[in-house]
């Protein structure tokens, strides 16, 4: 469907002047990106809205976005497998907040937070063959995802020890805990491949 949209909403841009001929598929694929992001953008609201989640997802996606940018993970091979695993991961995330006990939020901040580090210090970037990354782009990007998860790191910590409420630090420990579980996921998918 997103695919369609793309390639008809080149097509009138060709058709008009807007765009010339010989660039279509470089707008065909930019629109792809675009229109997919914003579907996931505008689920993850809905759900946020319904559920009365907007302000701990908002700290949850300020986690998760940027550290997906620098870091990488897993890359679905189609738009909807990507949105699946998204929403997937959105509603794990949903039901861990909204389920765990009040007095494990503390210990289970710590725990996601020191695993996020660890895993992501480690294994980042993770390339995936949907989106292969350059020798030399691997290096910068290692160097990014290090600066940037060990800043994170500390910024949950001090959320823990400023903010009364300890769900906010949690839901950036778990949007960094998910960057680190789709980092594996990719490894592991990376190793079966290639055994293949």
């Amino acid at each position: 469907m997103i695919t369609q949209m793309s390639k008809k909403i080149s097509s009138f841009f060709v058709a008009n002047s807007i765009v010339i001929k010989e660039d279509i598929e470089f707008y065909e694929y930019s629109l792809e990106i675009f229109l997919s992001t914003i579907l996931n953008f505008v689920a993850i609201v809905i759900m946020a809205v319904l559920t009365k989640s907007i302000l701990i997802t908002s700290v949850y996606l300020l986690g998760f976005i940027p550290l997906r940018l620098i870091a990488g993970g897993f890359h679905a091979t189609t738009h909807l497998k990507c949105f699946l695993v998204l929403m997937g991961t959105y509603v794990t995330y949903l039901a861990i907040i909204k389920c765990i006990p009040h007095t494990w939020i503390f210990c289970s901040t710590i725990i996601a937070n020191l695993v996020a580090l660890v895993l992501i210090f480690i294994l980042a970037p993770v390339e995936d063959e949907n989106k292969p990354v350059s020798e030399e782009g691997k290096k910068f990007f290692k160097v990014k995802s290090r600066i940037a998860i060990i800043s994170y790191f500390i910024v949950v910590l001090i959320m823990m020890y400023t903010i009364s409420n300890m769900i906010f630090a949690f839901s950036l420990a778990l949007g960094l805990l998910s960057i680190a579980f789709s980092l594996l996921a990719s490894l592991v998918r990376n190793k079966i491949q290639k055994s293949h």
